[in-house]
This record gives C-alpha cells, sequence and structure tokens, in this order.
C-alpha cells in the first residue's frame, strides 16, 4: 500500500520523508498544451 501519489522514496513512510524540501505539486506530471488541446477537442473550448 503506497502512503501517498508519488512517495520520494518507495518503502519509507511519508511521516519519514523530507517533505519541507519537496515543491507541492513536484511529482505531477504537469502538460498544459495536452490538458488544453484535450479540453478543446471535447468542445469545452
Amino acid at each position: 500500500v503506497r502512503t501517498t501519489s508519488n512517495p520520494m522514496e518507495v518503502g519509507v513512510p511519508v511521516w519519514e520523508q523530507d517533505l519541507e524540501n519537496t515543491i507541492e505539486r513536484g511529482g505531477r506530471r504537469q502538460d498544459k498544451e495536452k490538458s488544453m488541446d484535450r479540453l478543446r477537442k471535447l468542445g469545452y473550448m
């Protein structure tokens, strides 16, 4: 069972990881152009 969506270290509990120096969404891939293109194709824009 994973304790976070993207752990810095596999097998180390989140409370023992250094989350103070980690950017908030560092583990999440942000692809704005791809997301906007998908919204256009779906008719939202």
